[in-house]
């Protein structure tokens, strides 16, 4: 992970998928296909999990929410999508969202952030805690521990956003770093079994290292990663 993360323990475990190159050519043309699939399937699970309720003869209050809950988390990450195939032709300068009615920079930093949040909810943490369980490393004398470290990290990421200043390359490369450590997060957590990783986490991952790839780069900043792509 991340060199800001390495100290906190079971957060800085080395993974496989960072050394995987960074998609380009027909790979890249193909991660953006199959990121477009994804989002169709986003917008199909929200619905499906509302119809599925509707038929219910008696819904809980809890339940209730716990469905908005869900409903809110489907469009963040389908919304994270979107911005992030629109920034793959361009990040819009800090001059060019002047004259913008809405800054985009600024509507994808909010998103991240409602992920980073998400990190302190107790539906998530429990969700960690219940990996841990599953691979037989918590100690339920040590859950004040578990939980500790899912703080440190949470106010890490948050700290980094803050050093997001702005639509620059800096403040770009800030925003998609926390974005690539939450994917990279989970990845750990679930001990890069594919089949239980979630989809947008893998592509959100793959979609940043692109974008963090052309900041490295700033003569490529303008120029974009792939043909023409219609966003959804």
């Amino acid at each position: 992970m991340g060199e800001n993360f390495k100290e906190i323990p079971e957060f800085g475990i080395s993974l496989k998928i960072e050394n995987e190159p960074v998609p380009e050519g027909e790979a890249l043309v193909s991660l953006v296909i199959s990121v477009r699939e994804c989002i169709l399937q986003l917008d199909e699970e929200g619905v499906k999990a509302f119809e599925r309720k509707k038929n219910d003869s008696f819904v809980s209050f809890k339940d209730t929410i716990s469905l908005f809950r869900r409903k809110e988390r489907l469009s963040n990450t389908k919304l994270i999508l979107q911005y992030l195939l629109m920034f793959l032709e361009n990040m819009p300068s800090p001059e060019r969202v002047r004259v913008l009615p809405e800054n985009p920079f600024l509507q994808f930093w909010d998103f991240v952030l409602y992920q980073i949040s998400d990190l302190k909810e107790d539906d998530v943490i429990e969700a960690v805690l219940r990996e841990y369980r599953e691979l037989g490393i918590l100690k339920e004398d040590k859950l004040w521990l578990q939980k500790g470290k899912i703080r440190v990290f949470h106010d890490k990421l948050k700290e980094s956003m803050r050093n997001a200043k702005g639509p620059t390359p800096d403040g770009y490369k800030s925003v998609f770093s926390a974005l690539k450590e939450i994917s990279l997060f989970w990845f750990g957590i679930r001990r890069e079994n594919l089949d239980r990783i979630r989809k947008s986490d893998l592509f959100s991952y793959k979609l940043v290292r692109i974008l963090l790839s052309k900041l490295d780069n700033p003569e490529n900043i303008d120029q974009p990663a792939t043909p023409k792509i219609d966003i959804i």
